[in-house]
């Protein structure tokens, strides 16, 4: 009698993997379990970001020194700099 309950237990044991995988049940319940814990992971960064008016206010005046013109210009000049030494143009100050 021992023997055959521990030959239907190895049995149920090699199939197990079969009625999970064929139980709509069992992959509802793994997908939104998973489903779940993606979302808790996708959050948990954006908890931890500042927000932009809890920033320190040195960020901000890094940010507010950068100018987009005078960056430009500066650029500008130094190609016609590199133009003038290559003897490509004439260098307009």
């Amino acid at each position: 009698m021992a023997a055959s309950s521990s030959a239907a237990t190895a049995a149920a044991l090699d199939t197990w993997w079969d009625d999970v995988n064929n139980s709509p049940l069992w992959q509802d319940r793994t997908f939104h379990a998973l489903a779940a814990l993606y979302g808790v992971i996708a959050v948990a960064p954006r908890r931890r970001r500042a927000p932009p008016a809890a920033r320190p206010p040195a960020l901000e005046a890094a940010h507010d020194a950068v100018d987009c013109a005078k960056l430009r210009s500066r650029l500008h000049e130094d190609l016609a700099c590199a133009e003038l030494h290559l003897g490509r143009g004439e260098h307009h100050a």
